[in-house]
């Protein structure tokens, strides 16, 4: 998956995304992907705690609306960048 120019890999967190940021490694980046129209983004770790702090990563994704369509049906992944 291609995000902003980079190589993203998905990666789901130990037990599956049913469960929430303090769980989850500091060196995991996450990426928003909406359902609709396929448009992925970046979301930066800590702008991610500010709103939504010990929420599960469901709960996250169902706050999150693309920059592109404007639709609420996205999901929130896990993973990290390819070295290129």
């Amino acid at each position: 998956m291609d995000v902003e120019g980079r190589r993203f890999i998905e990666h789901p967190p130990l037990g599956g995304y049913k469960t929430t940021l303090n769980v989850i490694p500091r060196i995991v980046d996450f990426v928003a992907k909406c359902n609709a129209c396929g448009h992925m983004k970046e979301i930066e770790r800590h702008k991610l705690e500010e709103v939504a702090s010990g929420q599960w990563l469901p709960e996250i994704s169902r706050r999150l609306r693309c920059y592109a369509c404007g639709k609420k049906d996205s999901k929130l992944l896990t993973g990290y960048y390819a070295s290129e």
